[in-house]
């Protein structure tokens, strides 16, 4: 399953406690994916105002 920017803008727009499992897995396998592009996931998740959750994310897992 390919993962895109919007996926995981939207999971973490909408997280709950209980996605937080998701949440991980959805980024994990963003972040293995050859066609990864952090600069236009972190401006998608400015546009849907998550760029703090996104961007510490990003941070652990890079």
């Amino acid at each position: 399953m390919q993962i895109n920017k919007k996926i995981l803008c939207d999971l973490v727009r909408g997280k709950n406690r209980k996605d937080a499992e998701l949440i991980s897995q959805a980024m994990n396998e963003y972040v293995r994916t050859s066609s990864k592009n952090i600069t236009k996931l972190m401006k998608y998740a400015e546009i849907m105002r998550v760029s703090k959750v996104i961007g510490n994310y990003m941070e652990v897992l890079l």
